[in-house]
């Protein structure tokens, strides 16, 4: 549930943060999901009415992305990281929230 709880609350600030119209979020649990990174983690796709021909190709796209982070990525999940509180293993607590 706290899982869930932070995707969401992140997830409408990426929304806003961007204009996005919609979002994906999604979980690969599994090598045979698609899952490259051993550990759970929540995707925060932002969507564009029209922004794909097919809207489930994002999935074959999250296939062949390349998770290694940009500079500009590393700074945004630097960004969001200040977002918390306090991280205690697995707990979170969000400011804000």
């Amino acid at each position: 549930v706290e899982l869930w709880r932070v995707a969401r609350h992140t997830a409408v600030a990426v929304a806003k943060d961007l204009k996005a119209d919609a979002l994906n979020l999604a979980i690969q649990d599994g090598e045979a999901a698609g899952q490259s990174v051993p550990h759970v983690h929540v995707h925060l796709i932002p969507r564009y009415a029209g922004d794909l021909p097919r809207s489930d190709e994002i999935y074959d796209r999250m296939d062949d992305f390349d998770a290694r982070p940009s500079e500009e990525a590393a700074k945004a999940a630097d960004e969001a990281k200040a977002q918390f509180a306090h991280v205690d293993g697995d707990h979170l607590t969000m400011l804000n929230a």
